[in-house]
Protein backbone atom coordinates (compact mmCIF):
# COMPACT_ATOMS: atom_id res chain seq x y z
CA UNK A 1 0.00 0.00 0.00
CA UNK A 2 2.78 2.30 0.02
CA UNK A 3 2.26 3.33 -3.78
CA UNK A 4 -0.18 5.94 -4.19
CA UNK A 5 -2.47 4.29 -6.83
CA UNK A 6 -2.83 1.15 -4.65
CA UNK A 7 -5.29 3.70 -2.27
CA UNK A 8 -8.44 2.45 -3.90
CA UNK A 9 -8.01 -0.62 -2.20
CA UNK A 10 -8.76 0.64 1.15
CA UNK A 11 -11.98 1.73 0.06
CA UNK A 12 -12.88 -1.35 -2.01
CA UNK A 13 -12.33 -3.72 1.07
CA UNK A 14 -13.60 -1.50 3.51
CA UNK A 15 -16.91 -1.49 1.70
CA UNK A 16 -20.47 -1.47 3.88
CA UNK A 17 -22.17 -3.20 0.85
CA UNK A 18 -24.34 -5.85 2.17
CA UNK A 19 -23.62 -9.09 -0.32
CA UNK A 20 -26.27 -9.72 -2.44
CA UNK A 21 -27.42 -13.30 -4.12
CA UNK A 22 -26.08 -13.49 -7.65
CA UNK A 23 -29.11 -15.17 -8.81
CA UNK A 24 -31.11 -13.34 -11.22
CA UNK A 25 -28.81 -10.81 -12.12
CA UNK A 26 -27.99 -10.57 -15.49
CA UNK A 27 -24.75 -13.19 -17.26
CA UNK A 28 -23.43 -10.50 -19.49
CA UNK A 29 -21.87 -7.65 -18.85
CA UNK A 30 -20.20 -4.65 -21.92
CA UNK A 31 -17.93 -1.68 -20.24
CA UNK A 32 -18.00 0.77 -23.47
CA UNK A 33 -15.14 3.10 -21.88
CA UNK A 34 -13.02 0.35 -22.11
CA UNK A 35 -14.77 -2.01 -24.65
CA UNK A 36 -14.41 -5.28 -22.56
CA UNK A 37 -17.36 -7.47 -22.76
CA UNK A 38 -17.53 -10.77 -20.28
CA UNK A 39 -20.06 -13.32 -20.81
CA UNK A 40 -21.38 -16.54 -18.50
CA UNK A 41 -23.65 -18.98 -19.17
CA UNK A 42 -24.88 -19.21 -15.41
CA UNK A 43 -23.93 -17.94 -11.73
CA UNK A 44 -23.40 -21.39 -10.34
CA UNK A 45 -19.26 -22.70 -10.19
CA UNK A 46 -19.09 -24.65 -12.88
CA UNK A 47 -20.48 -21.83 -15.40
CA UNK A 48 -18.98 -21.58 -19.12
CA UNK A 49 -17.45 -17.89 -18.80
CA UNK A 50 -16.13 -15.80 -22.11
CA UNK A 51 -14.51 -12.58 -22.48
CA UNK A 52 -13.40 -10.58 -25.43
CA UNK A 53 -12.32 -7.00 -25.71
CA UNK A 54 -12.50 -4.44 -28.49
CA UNK A 55 -11.86 -0.82 -27.19
CA UNK A 56 -9.33 1.94 -27.34
CA UNK A 57 -5.72 1.34 -27.20
CA UNK A 58 -4.12 4.06 -25.44
CA UNK A 59 -2.15 3.22 -22.41
CA UNK A 60 2.10 2.62 -23.18
CA UNK A 61 2.10 -0.38 -20.96
CA UNK A 62 -1.45 -2.06 -22.42
CA UNK A 63 -1.53 -5.22 -24.38
CA UNK A 64 -2.15 -5.12 -27.84
CA UNK A 65 -5.11 -7.63 -27.43
CA UNK A 66 -8.50 -5.96 -29.31
CA UNK A 67 -10.40 -8.49 -30.76
CA UNK A 68 -8.76 -11.67 -28.11
CA UNK A 69 -10.99 -14.29 -27.05
CA UNK A 70 -10.73 -15.92 -23.43
CA UNK A 71 -12.52 -19.34 -22.20
CA UNK A 72 -13.18 -20.13 -18.64
CA UNK A 73 -14.70 -23.70 -17.59
CA UNK A 74 -13.58 -25.00 -14.06
CA UNK A 75 -10.27 -23.57 -15.62
CA UNK A 76 -8.64 -21.39 -18.13
CA UNK A 77 -9.04 -23.33 -21.68
CA UNK A 78 -7.82 -20.08 -23.62
CA UNK A 79 -6.05 -17.12 -22.07
CA UNK A 80 -4.13 -14.23 -22.11
CA UNK A 81 -0.41 -16.20 -22.78
CA UNK A 82 1.22 -12.88 -20.70
CA UNK A 83 0.35 -14.86 -16.99
CA UNK A 84 3.20 -17.07 -18.37
CA UNK A 85 5.15 -14.78 -18.87
CA UNK A 86 8.39 -13.91 -17.21
CA UNK A 87 7.46 -10.06 -16.27
CA UNK A 88 3.57 -9.88 -16.84
CA UNK A 89 4.62 -7.15 -19.66
CA UNK A 90 4.45 -8.87 -23.16
CA UNK A 91 2.11 -6.87 -25.09
CA UNK A 92 2.36 -8.03 -28.84
CA UNK A 93 -0.37 -9.47 -30.70
CA UNK A 94 1.23 -12.59 -30.39
CA UNK A 95 0.47 -13.36 -26.92
CA UNK A 96 -3.37 -13.05 -27.22
CA UNK A 97 -6.28 -14.92 -28.91
CA UNK A 98 -6.71 -12.82 -31.87
CA UNK A 99 -5.72 -12.93 -35.87
CA UNK A 100 -2.50 -11.84 -35.97
CA UNK A 101 -1.23 -10.15 -39.73
CA UNK A 102 2.18 -10.46 -41.10
CA UNK A 103 3.31 -7.96 -44.13
CA UNK A 104 5.10 -9.14 -47.29
CA UNK A 105 8.63 -9.20 -45.71
CA UNK A 106 7.22 -11.10 -42.93
CA UNK A 107 7.36 -8.79 -40.17
CA UNK A 108 4.69 -8.96 -37.46
CA UNK A 109 1.95 -6.03 -37.78
CA UNK A 110 1.82 -4.28 -34.38
CA UNK A 111 -1.68 -3.07 -33.03
CA UNK A 112 -1.26 1.67 -33.21
CA UNK A 113 -1.20 2.82 -29.62
CA UNK A 114 -3.69 6.08 -29.74
CA UNK A 115 -6.13 4.13 -31.67
CA UNK A 116 -9.39 2.49 -30.63
CA UNK A 117 -11.55 -0.52 -32.24
CA UNK A 118 -15.37 -0.41 -31.85
CA UNK A 119 -17.83 -2.69 -30.64
CA UNK A 120 -20.79 -1.77 -33.60
CA UNK A 121 -23.46 -4.67 -32.64
CA UNK A 122 -23.98 -6.55 -29.71
CA UNK A 123 -27.22 -8.40 -28.49
CA UNK A 124 -28.68 -11.41 -26.37
CA UNK A 125 -31.63 -13.60 -26.40
CA UNK A 126 -32.37 -16.31 -24.83
CA UNK A 127 -29.72 -18.53 -25.12
CA UNK A 128 -27.25 -16.53 -27.08
CA UNK A 129 -25.29 -13.92 -27.00
CA UNK A 130 -24.03 -12.24 -30.36
CA UNK A 131 -20.99 -9.48 -30.76
CA UNK A 132 -19.36 -7.83 -33.83
CA UNK A 133 -16.52 -5.45 -33.60
CA UNK A 134 -14.67 -3.14 -36.07
CA UNK A 135 -10.73 -3.93 -35.66
CA UNK A 136 -9.11 -2.87 -38.66
CA UNK A 137 -8.36 1.32 -36.45
CA UNK A 138 -5.69 -0.32 -34.18
CA UNK A 139 -3.63 -1.38 -37.80
CA UNK A 140 -4.05 2.18 -39.14
CA UNK A 141 -3.76 2.08 -43.12
CA UNK A 142 -2.14 -1.13 -43.00
CA UNK A 143 -5.45 -3.14 -42.60
CA UNK A 144 -8.28 -1.68 -44.71
CA UNK A 145 -11.05 -4.78 -43.18
CA UNK A 146 -10.40 -6.62 -39.85
CA UNK A 147 -14.06 -7.64 -38.25
CA UNK A 148 -14.51 -10.33 -35.67
CA UNK A 149 -18.38 -11.45 -35.06
CA UNK A 150 -18.64 -14.26 -32.38
CA UNK A 151 -22.07 -15.75 -31.70
CA UNK A 152 -22.13 -17.27 -28.04
CA UNK A 153 -24.73 -20.11 -27.50
CA UNK A 154 -25.25 -20.72 -23.72
CA UNK A 155 -23.95 -22.72 -22.18
CA UNK A 156 -21.04 -24.29 -24.10
CA UNK A 157 -20.28 -23.23 -28.04
CA UNK A 158 -19.33 -20.31 -29.14
CA UNK A 159 -19.00 -19.72 -33.37
CA UNK A 160 -16.37 -17.15 -34.30
CA UNK A 161 -16.33 -15.23 -37.97
CA UNK A 162 -13.82 -13.03 -39.26
CA UNK A 163 -13.48 -10.92 -42.14
CA UNK A 164 -10.10 -9.91 -43.07
CA UNK A 165 -7.79 -7.86 -45.98
CA UNK A 166 -4.47 -7.65 -45.37
CA UNK A 167 -1.10 -7.07 -47.46
CA UNK A 168 -0.91 -9.18 -49.66
CA UNK A 169 2.40 -11.47 -49.75
CA UNK A 170 2.03 -11.71 -45.93
CA UNK A 171 -0.25 -14.05 -44.03
CA UNK A 172 -3.04 -14.31 -41.49
CA UNK A 173 -2.61 -16.37 -38.45
CA UNK A 174 -5.65 -17.38 -36.99
CA UNK A 175 -4.54 -18.10 -32.85
CA UNK A 176 -5.54 -19.08 -29.77
CA UNK A 177 -3.35 -18.98 -26.68
CA UNK A 178 -3.98 -21.67 -23.92
CA UNK A 179 -2.32 -22.94 -20.44
CA UNK A 180 -2.75 -26.48 -22.04
CA UNK A 181 -0.36 -28.00 -25.20
CA UNK A 182 -3.09 -28.53 -28.21
CA UNK A 183 -3.59 -31.89 -29.55
CA UNK A 184 -4.10 -31.50 -33.77
CA UNK A 185 -6.03 -33.60 -36.30
CA UNK A 186 -6.66 -32.08 -39.37
CA UNK A 187 -9.01 -29.19 -39.04
CA UNK A 188 -10.08 -30.03 -35.60
CA UNK A 189 -7.65 -29.13 -32.56
CA UNK A 190 -8.40 -29.86 -29.34
CA UNK A 191 -7.02 -28.09 -25.82
CA UNK A 192 -8.06 -30.32 -22.47
CA UNK A 193 -7.62 -28.35 -19.65
CA UNK A 194 -9.33 -28.72 -15.76
CA UNK A 195 -11.25 -31.45 -16.32
CA UNK A 196 -12.98 -30.30 -19.87
CA UNK A 197 -12.02 -30.26 -23.45
CA UNK A 198 -12.90 -27.21 -26.11
CA UNK A 199 -12.79 -28.65 -29.77
CA UNK A 200 -11.61 -26.64 -32.28
CA UNK A 201 -12.94 -26.78 -35.60
CA UNK A 202 -12.16 -24.96 -38.12
CA UNK A 203 -15.03 -24.49 -41.19
CA UNK A 204 -13.00 -22.14 -43.35
CA UNK A 205 -11.00 -21.32 -45.47
CA UNK A 206 -9.82 -24.43 -46.53
CA UNK A 207 -6.54 -23.39 -48.01
CA UNK A 208 -4.61 -22.67 -44.87
CA UNK A 209 -1.27 -24.10 -43.71
CA UNK A 210 -1.67 -27.09 -41.44
CA UNK A 211 -2.11 -26.17 -37.72
CA UNK A 212 1.13 -25.73 -35.58
CA UNK A 213 1.26 -25.11 -31.96
CA UNK A 214 4.01 -23.11 -30.10
CA UNK A 215 4.92 -20.72 -26.95
CA UNK A 216 3.89 -17.21 -27.65
CA UNK A 217 7.55 -16.54 -27.65
CA UNK A 218 10.89 -17.35 -26.32
CA UNK A 219 10.85 -15.43 -22.98
CA UNK A 220 7.28 -17.08 -21.42
CA UNK A 221 7.65 -19.78 -19.47
CA UNK A 222 4.99 -21.55 -20.18
CA UNK A 223 1.62 -21.61 -22.18
CA UNK A 224 0.85 -23.24 -25.88
CA UNK A 225 -0.36 -21.35 -28.62
CA UNK A 226 -2.55 -22.66 -31.93
CA UNK A 227 -1.65 -21.50 -35.28
CA UNK A 228 -3.79 -21.71 -38.64
CA UNK A 229 -1.75 -19.76 -40.75
CA UNK A 230 -3.10 -18.18 -44.56
CA UNK A 231 -1.81 -16.16 -47.47
CA UNK A 232 -2.79 -12.90 -46.80
CA UNK A 233 -5.33 -10.83 -48.96
CA UNK A 234 -9.12 -11.15 -48.60
CA UNK A 235 -9.86 -13.80 -46.61
CA UNK A 236 -13.15 -14.78 -44.16
CA UNK A 237 -12.39 -17.53 -40.97
CA UNK A 238 -15.39 -19.07 -39.32
CA UNK A 239 -14.33 -21.62 -36.02
CA UNK A 240 -16.69 -23.57 -33.91
CA UNK A 241 -15.41 -23.62 -30.14
CA UNK A 242 -17.16 -26.58 -28.70
CA UNK A 243 -16.86 -27.62 -25.08
CA UNK A 244 -17.15 -31.32 -23.54
CA UNK A 245 -18.90 -32.79 -27.47
CA UNK A 246 -21.62 -29.92 -26.98
CA UNK A 247 -22.38 -29.66 -30.65
CA UNK A 248 -22.04 -32.93 -31.82
CA UNK A 249 -22.03 -32.16 -35.37
CA UNK A 250 -20.34 -29.61 -37.39
CA UNK A 251 -21.21 -28.80 -41.01
CA UNK A 252 -20.06 -26.32 -43.06
CA UNK A 253 -22.99 -24.99 -45.42
CA UNK A 254 -20.55 -22.67 -47.31
CA UNK A 255 -17.91 -20.10 -46.03
CA UNK A 256 -19.43 -17.57 -43.80
CA UNK A 257 -21.99 -20.24 -43.05
CA UNK A 258 -22.33 -23.65 -40.27
CA UNK A 259 -25.07 -26.35 -39.08
CA UNK A 260 -24.68 -27.49 -35.97
CA UNK A 261 -26.28 -30.10 -34.06
CA UNK A 262 -26.52 -29.11 -30.47
CA UNK A 263 -28.46 -30.88 -27.20
CA UNK A 264 -30.56 -32.53 -30.18
CA UNK A 265 -31.55 -29.31 -31.86
CA UNK A 266 -30.54 -28.41 -35.39
CA UNK A 267 -28.53 -24.96 -35.75
CA UNK A 268 -27.13 -22.79 -38.23
CA UNK A 269 -25.15 -19.44 -37.81
CA UNK A 270 -25.17 -17.54 -41.22
CA UNK A 271 -22.91 -14.41 -40.71
CA UNK A 272 -22.66 -11.86 -43.55
CA UNK A 273 -19.35 -12.35 -46.26
CA UNK A 274 -18.73 -8.38 -46.36
CA UNK A 275 -21.02 -7.05 -44.01
CA UNK A 276 -21.80 -6.67 -40.35
CA UNK A 277 -24.53 -9.09 -39.40
CA UNK A 278 -26.03 -12.36 -39.32
CA UNK A 279 -28.50 -14.80 -38.86
CA UNK A 280 -29.13 -17.17 -36.37
CA UNK A 281 -31.72 -20.35 -37.19
CA UNK A 282 -32.60 -22.23 -33.96
CA UNK A 283 -35.68 -25.12 -34.46
CA UNK A 284 -36.98 -23.45 -37.65
CA UNK A 285 -36.98 -20.17 -35.65
CA UNK A 286 -34.50 -17.45 -37.19
CA UNK A 287 -33.24 -14.15 -35.65
CA UNK A 288 -31.71 -11.23 -37.50
CA UNK A 289 -28.54 -9.62 -35.84
CA UNK A 290 -27.52 -6.40 -37.06
CA UNK A 291 -25.70 -3.54 -36.49
CA UNK A 292 -26.18 -1.63 -33.23
CA UNK A 293 -25.50 -1.87 -29.66
CA UNK A 294 -28.28 -3.10 -26.97
CA UNK A 295 -28.16 -2.04 -23.53
CA UNK A 296 -27.77 -5.61 -21.70
CA UNK A 297 -29.46 -5.98 -18.71
CA UNK A 298 -28.46 -5.75 -14.95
Amino acid sequence: MGQQFMAVYDFLHATDVAATKLDGLGTAFYAPGTGELFARSGWDPHATWLGMIAGPYTQSHAHQDQGSLMLYKDGWLAYDAVVDSKSGLRQEVGAHGTLRITAADGEELAQQAGTAAKVVALHEGSGYLYVAADLAPVYGDSVSLLQREVVYLEPNVVVVFDRARTPSGGQQIWQLASPVTPSLSGAVSDLRGAGHTVSIERVSPDATRAPTTSRPTRTFIGGHRLDETSPGGDRRWLHVLSIDGAASSVSKVDASTVDLSIGGQNVRVHFEPDMIGATLTRGGQMTQLRAGVDVLPE
